[in-house]
């Protein structure tokens, strides 16, 4: 099965147009059973891009499990990369009537360059949605760097050059934190768009290397060559992994996207919440969506996200200068 523009553009539309149309008669909210009424899904990217589209798709498979079979209406909050809806997410009523999508460990990224007033992991987490790729070290095919201990000699002589999104991208991140463990002197250009964007310019020479989601690096098999697997094992011959370059933590690099509610929502609706995302995980077309953007669907519990959550925090606290 493979996603369709027409399916996308579904995603787009049918939401809003199942907001304006009621199933059946608002509940009353005095003495209803959670939920009485529609829950307001806070996407924190403008519509349309591949993040927007599976939390539409995720919302969307939701309802079905959801008492009263009630609206999940998407409301996207464009700006601040991320940091405008994350903030409008923890500021909301703790009432189980506002949810919303986030990217970790970037929130933490925004939270430590911004400075903002909050700890992003006081949200109320509802689950995990997918974990993402783990990370790879490549170069052009064409390079004279043939292993990563060529890598490693180069950065002795001077920077090595590497292509990533801006400061406040995950591959930004993931880079600086990498190249730090590694030991390698690194200088970032960065600037460009996506994952698939940063990773063509290290294929045209833009750079020595990049440091990608392994995904999006097999999908340029004969411009890239991976020279270090960023996992605790790895499965690609004469490969390291991170285990073989003595830094297994690079293997919690990988991202993860996870819903979350305001601090203090009722563990009650917390729990009704976890059981929908829970349903929504087995449906078709958010799996494929997901294993087409080289992400995992794996729904965890509030618990297990909420210490998954505190791992890529603790990281970014012991990071330093990093920023």
């Amino acid at each position: 099965m493979r996603i369709t523009r027409r399916a996308a553009a579904s995603a787009l539309a049918l939401p809003f147009m199942a907001a304006s149309c009621q199933r059946g008669p608002a509940a009353s909210e005095g003495g209803a059973s959670y939920p009485a009424r529609d829950i307001t899904f806070i996407i924190p990217v403008a519509a349309g891009g591949g993040f927007d589209i599976l939390s539409r798709f995720i919302g969307n498979a939701m309802e079905p499990d959801l008492p009263r079979r009630v609206n999940v209406v998407p409301f996207n909050v464009a700006s601040g990369g991320g940091g405008k809806g994350a903030n409008m997410l923890y500021r909301a009523a703790p009432d189980g009537y506002t949810v919303g999508i986030v990217n970790i460990p970037g929130i933490f990224v925004l939270q430590r360059i911004r400075r903002l007033p909050y700890d992003f992991s006081d949200l109320a987490w509802i689950g995990t949605v997918t974990l993402g790729n783990g990370y790879g070290i490549a170069v052009r095919s064409k390079s004279s760097i043939r292993t990563f201990d060529d890598l490693v000699a180069l950065s002795r002589r001077r920077p090595v050059t590497f292509a990533a999104t801006g400061p406040e991208g995950s591959s930004h991140l993931a880079t600086k934190i990498a190249t730090r463990a590694l030991g390698i002197r690194a200088r970032i250009v960065s600037g460009y768009r996506s994952s698939t964007d940063y990773s063509v310019g290290a294929m045209r020479g833009d750079t020595d290397a990049v440091i990608a989601a392994l995904g999006t690096l097999d999908r340029l098999p004969d411009g890239l060559r991976v020279i270090a697997s960023l996992e605790a094992t790895s499965d690609r011959p004469g490969v390291p992994s991170a285990v073989d370059l003595g830094h297994p933590e690079l293997a919690d690099l990988k991202g993860l996207r996870a819903v979350a509610a305001p601090p203090g929502t009722p563990p009650e609706a917390v729990a009704v919440l976890n059981h929908a995302l829970t349903a929504a995980g087995r449906d078709r077309t958010v799996r494929v969506w997901a294993e087409q953007n080289d992400s995992i669907v794996e729904i965890r519990s509030p618990e297990e996200t909420a210490a998954l959550v505190r791992n890529r925090r603790d990281m970014m606290a012991n990071l330093g200068d990093v920023d």
